[in-house]
């Protein structure tokens, strides 16, 4: 949820703007970003968010838009739309307009279910959404492959298993480490295939050189104590740690190794 994101935003509302506004430069025009974001989010919160998500508004209306147009930030919880209540996004997303607000792009679904329970009333009013990430969107789609067909209107401005990669292993061969323990949450099927993407990929492909040994574990069921036993093992092998798994686990890691 960065800078690029809202350079994206702001080439969508210009194709949507008519003509005739955009030729008169003395026109101010103010865009509204509805940000939504799940009371229930497996990805982030609002504390984490705020910061970086107003420093790229400020940094939009500074040194990208020109100086007629003006973004302005609306937040708007979505509710537990992760989970317990799929269609809060909806509700919470008509109360908006009833209380006259008119949202120019929708910012900041992270959740599939969210998605697309937003999706219908994104369509409707014409309003492009950039899901950060929306990940698994298409797993709930009758034709997966079509995502971009079936909702053309939805950005999922997010990165792959590859450039993760790409980014983990030039850091480790420009500080001269050949040799990492990945430590998986088996519990989440996104971390379990991204830690074997990593293992398989550099075992077939020599460019890499490096020893990578693999440390599965199931985060509800993994005591601290157990973890602890877990990352001595791991220590043997490697200086470097590669955790992939929520935040809150990456959390207990560092205090195990404290």
């Amino acid at each position: 949820m960065d800078i690029p994101l809202l350079m994206v935003f702001f080439a969508l509302i210009c194709g949507k703007l008519e003509f005739k506004i955009l030729k008169r430069r003395t026109v101010s025009l103010n865009l509204t970003v509805c940000w939504l974001l799940e009371d229930d989010s497996y990805y982030s919160t609002y504390e984490r968010l705020a910061a970086a998500v107003d420093l790229a508004i400020e940094h939009s209306n500074s040194y990208i838009l020109p100086e007629h147009i003006k973004l302005q930030l609306v937040f708007q919880s979505a509710g537990p739309s992760c989970s317990n209540t799929q269609y809060s996004v909806a509700a919470n997303v008509m109360q908006l307009v009833r209380d006259g607000v008119e949202c120019n792009v929708f910012l900041g679904i992270t959740c599939p279910t969210t998605a697309i329970s937003l999706y219908g009333i994104a369509e409707n009013l014409n309003t492009p959404v950039l899901g950060c990430p929306a990940a698994g969107t298409a797993a709930l789609l009758l034709n997966p492959r079509s995502l971009s067909g079936t909702l053309p209107l939805l950005i999922k401005a997010s990165f792959g298993f590859v450039d993760i990669r790409a980014f983990t292993f030039s850091f480790l061969r420009e500080n001269g480490y050949r040799h990492l323990s990945i430590l998986r949450d088996e519990s989440a099927t996104f971390y379990s295939l991204m830690g074997k993407f990593f293992t398989l990929r550099t075992r077939n492909d020599t460019q890499y050189g490096m020893d990578v040994q693999e440390f599965p574990f199931f985060n509800e069921e993994t005591s601290l104590p157990n973890f602890k036993k877990l990352l001595k093992i791991a220590d043997d092998v490697s200086r470097v740690f590669l955790v992939l798994g929520h935040a809150d686990f990456v959390r207990k890691t560092l205090v195990c190794e404290t």
